[in-house]
């Protein structure tokens, strides 16, 4: 008999407690730089400026995060033995810069020969997309090793500063420019360059030991923990992001910028969420990893399970309960009409039983077995990719409808594979 907790009791510690508040005001700068960014940009430049946050997320879920996964269940065993600092900037060096040069050079090359040269979209999005992987990447795992090495507060410090610094530089660029996507954007990547290039200072000076170093490299037991990983992660990206093009392809630009609207911002609402827990327990979690008997692992999974889904269940009900409030809150009152309403409460619990599978994951990760992870996004991958080919789907609220249905089919199978895991 599974025995919630109190998610109330998080009050009474008082790291909790300051992750909280600092999270409350995160919550408030985001709502606030939302509503301008819904209300300076028009439809397409929504759409267009998704598109980028999309594509940037193709290669950071598929080719960069199945690495960082593999860091973080390796990260407290190479902190005790090697220079940490040292390792994760082998990892920025040999990896990430990398990734980015490929990315600009294939997303230059792609939208030349599939847009041409119009609207000088070829060297923007790629300009974009590469900079933003680049030191997006630095700064999330820094200000997140930050977290887990116990340095709360300047985690918290890190995260407001990069709010304030987005919202400056984005509100600077399109006040001067233009308001379009790409300028409010590049906001967006000048506040992660500042701060990335901060959190590398912060680590030398902070975590640099004189321990042996080790550099990162693709070893054999990298090869044997990323492939599913990495195809896991590529069907969770095609089921996440993927639906958008088809929803462009089949409803169009006005459209399916509603759809994309409406979507976007229940995952913003249940990201922030996400991201409020996270690093609670995160640092708890990744100890498990490290812990040698599989019952032990098991059960620090279970707390994590048991501390975070009531949280999710008070978000969905409260959230669904509050749409209209909520929406009037995060976007702008031009954008808001009932078919976004509708959609964004399908899309609340599209967010919800993503979060969920989300903890399944990570019993994937800590006995290594990725395969089960992959398996399950099989068959959804595949009914999204037969959704331009259903009847009686030309609306575009029935169309989030079959969204969630395929989500309802992903939770199902990934419990089933969860249970086979316990009994191995």
């Amino acid at each position: 008999m599974l025995k919630f907790i109190n998610p109330f009791e998080l009050l009474k510690n008082k790291r909790a407690l300051f992750l909280l508040i600092f999270s409350t005001i995160r919550i408030i700068l985001m709502i606030a730089i939302n509503n301008f960014l819904t209300g300076i940009l028009n439809y397409a430049n929504i759409s267009t400026y998704y598109l980028v946050m999309s594509i940037y997320s193709i290669f950071v879920t598929i080719i960069i995060g199945p690495y960082g996964e593999y860091i973080e269940k390796i990260f407290f065993k190479i902190k005790k033995n090697y220079d940490i600092t040292f390792f994760l900037e082998s990892f920025y060096k040999r990896f990430v810069i990398p990734v980015a040069i490929l990315s600009f050079l294939i997303l230059f090359i792609g939208f030349i020969i599939f847009q041409g040269f119009d609207n000088m979209v070829f060297i923007k999005v790629p300009l974009l997309v590469s900079l933003l992987i680049l030191f997006r990447t630095i700064f999330d795992f820094n200000n997140s090793f930050i977290n887990v090495l116990g340095k709360y507060k300047i985690y918290s410090l890190l995260t407001i500063s990069f709010i304030f610094l987005s919202a400056f530089f984005s509100i600077l660029f399109v006040k001067i420019y233009d308001s379009n996507y790409f300028f409010w954007t590049l906001g967006f990547v000048f506040s992660n360059m500042v701060l990335s290039i901060f959190s590398i200072l912060y680590f030398r000076r902070n975590f640099k030991s004189n321990k042996s170093r080790i550099s990162f490299k693709i070893s054999t037991n990298t090869n044997s923990f990323i492939p599913f990983l990495i195809l896991g992660n590529l069907m969770v990206w095609f089921l996440t992001d993927g639906f958008r093009f088809f929803a462009e392809n089949r409803f169009g630009l006005q459209n399916s910028g509603v759809i994309i609207l409406a979507f976007a911002t229940a995952s913003q609402l249940f990201s922030i969420v996400n991201n409020t827990i996270s690093p609670i327990f995160t640092p708890d979690v990744l100890k498990g990893f490290s812990l040698t008997k599989k019952k032990d692992r098991i059960k620090s999974l279970k707390v994590f399970y048991l501390k975070t889904l009531p949280i999710l269940i008070i978000t969905l009900i409260t959230s669904i309960f509050f749409s209209k409030w909520i929406l009037k809150i995060l976007i702008h009152e031009s954008k808001i009409n009932s078919d976004l309403i509708k959609i964004f409460i399908v899309g609340l619990i599209v967010e919800f039983i993503k979060s969920v599978i989300s903890i399944f994951k990570q019993y994937n990760i800590s006995e290594n077995k990725l395969k089960y992870y992959a398996y399950p996004i099989i068959i959804p991958c595949f009914l999204i990719f037969l959704s331009p080919y259903i009847p009686y789907i030309n609306d575009p609220y029935f169309f989030s409808i079959y969204i969630l249905l395929i989500y309802l089919v992903y939770f199902v199978i990934s419990y089933g594979y969860i249970l086979k895991i316990k009994k191995i």
